[in-house]
């Protein structure tokens, strides 16, 4: 049942890891062919088990693989050969069976880089479209099923716990205020607020550029991105995530973003289209921190403090 669940949501929801391992996976068995290779290596082409992480690359996120250094002993092929092979596959998709994956793939940058390590670069554009996702469709509260709950904690986690609460006030505040317009409450969702205008948030600048350039900024997108990567992984590991320490590193990085980026006064007057950006993040965390508390950790998601 959960496994259901996960696949399905890797692809309606902003899950990248999944995307990208789909991609990745498509990608070497083609490269199968292209490099005649009579030795599969089917272990290494599970879903599950093909290696990929995100680090920071400067403002943006890199997913980077090391799926051909596997693949080496297993093709007897050269690593950089097999690399890549498998990067121009990655950009020369079959529009007719994956056509949202291979769209969303227009907007990553291929690299390979020595000596055999395949990074997909996410650009702003990209960045833009998955936190629209968030921000417009979050996922709903149980999602991840019962039988995926973490044991309940008796003591509440209050960090967490207060950061949801300032992104509830936060988002309606800015919709009585009128800078963002959120959708009238759902009871299928519970306390999950999504923005119906403006639609989409001014993520981006005249120039196709992220407005979200600030440290603390990048820091919470990428934060959240790879905490989605985590929450709907199919590998094992996914059970082993200590979720208490990722709902309260999501927290501080939360609240160091809203006490470094304003969104009042003079950002609020002068430059509204960055105002409703940062708003835009606030709405893409809030969903997260109440998806771990409650139904991962069991504790109450407070509307206020």
């Amino acid at each position: 049942m959960a496994r259901e669940k996960e696949e399905t949501f890797g692809v309606e929801f902003p899950a990248i890891a999944h995307l990208l391992r789909c991609k990745l996976q498509a990608a070497a068995v083609l490269a199968i062919q292209n490099l005649g290779i009579s030795t599969f290596g089917q272990k290494y082409l599970e879903l599950q088990a093909i290696p990929l992480r995100a680090v920071k690359g400067g403002k943006q996120v890199v997913y980077v693989s090391a799926i051909a250094l596997k693949l080496a002993n297993a093709w007897n092929k050269p690593v950089t050969d097999i690399a890549t092979v498998i990067g121009a596959n990655l950009l020369c998709g079959n529009e007719s069976k994956d056509r949202a994956t291979n769209a969303a793939l227009q907007n990553f940058t291929v690299k390979v880089v020595a000596p055999g390590w395949i990074y997909l670069q996410l650009n702003d554009l990209e960045t833009a479209a998955w936190l629209q996702r968030l921000a417009q469709a979050p996922p709903g509260v149980g999602t991840l099923g019962v039988e995926e709950q973490m044991e309940r904690y008796p003591c509440p986690l209050f960090d967490a716990q207060y950061a949801h609460a300032r992104c509830c006030s936060l988002l309606r505040l800015a919709d009585r205020e009128g800078m963002i317009e959120l959708a009238q409450s759902d009871p299928k969702i519970g306390s999950l607020f999504r923005a119906i205008a403006p639609h989409p948030i001014p993520w981006l600048d005249s120039d196709q550029k992220l407005r979200l350039v600030h440290p603390a900024e990048s820091n919470l997108i990428f934060h959240l991105l790879t905490l989605l990567d985590d929450l709907y992984s199919l590998s094992p590991s996914r059970h082993q995530v200590d979720w208490e320490k990722s709902a309260s590193n999501l927290s501080q990085v939360f609240l160091t973003f809203y006490s470094q980026c304003r969104i009042w006064g003079e950002v609020k007057t002068e430059n509204p289209q960055l105002a409703q950006a940062r708003l835009g993040l606030i709405l893409a965390t809030q969903p997260l921190l109440h998806l771990l508390l409650q139904d991962l950790l069991g504790v109450p998601a407070p509307l206020e403090l």
